[in-house]
């Protein structure tokens, strides 16, 4: 499971996260970790760049800690909202189907899209998310890292307002030891 958390690690937080993760006990055989045996204090120095979303039995995916350098980055504050009113409409029903598709089939993955920010720029944010299960046995819980870059240069009609968001999510699925979603949940998630 090391080498396939390899694709994760997009930046220095996201390996603290992946090893975090890869530390923590796994109760009766499961590939993932409990909710219940995280301690955010286990990322430490990386905080501000966490995200903790749990997927509700209704498929809202609320924001329950978000980290300060998330929310600087965004301009708001997120805690307690659903993630799926907070990112431009055109992208609700892919993340709608990346969370279920993180819960149904259990893995990890990476959302990647340009954001403008409310100061005026324009970056490109990629957030590796990693399962975990609560009290039921469930995946309903995610931890995430979120990393900002400046925009590559194939990014740079983004800058324009014409350029929908749509077009330029990115969305992959990680096999954590049981599998990813299937091709078809996987197009039906980048919105293609």
């Amino acid at each position: 499971m090391h080498n396939a958390l390899s694709s994760l690690k997009i930046n220095e937080e996201a390996n603290a996260l992946a090893d975090v993760w890869l530390a923590l006990p796994r109760r009766a055989g499961s590939n993932i970790p409990a909710k219940a045996d995280f301690n955010p204090m286990q990322l430490r120095r990386y905080l501000r760049a966490s995200i903790l979303y749990q997927r509700t039995k209704s498929g809202d995916v609320i924001i329950r800690v978000v980290g300060t350098r998330v929310e600087q980055l965004l301009g708001q504050f997120l805690t307690g909202k659903n993630i799926l009113t907070q990112v431009p409409p055109e992208n609700a029903r892919a993340y709608e189907l990346y969370f279920k598709n993180l819960s149904c089939q259990p893995c990890a993955g990476i959302v990647e899209r340009p954001i403008h920010s409310p100061g005026g720029g324009s970056f490109l944010v990629k957030t590796a998310h990693l399962p975990l299960l609560d009290e039921n046995g469930q995946a309903t819980y995610f931890i995430g890292i979120a990393a900002a870059s400046s925009l590559p240069k194939h990014f740079t009609d983004y800058r324009s307002a014409a350029v929908r968001a749509a077009h330029n999510l990115d969305i992959s699925y990680v096999d954590i030891g049981l599998g990813v979603p299937d091709n078809s949940e996987t197009t039906l998630a980048r919105g293609a």
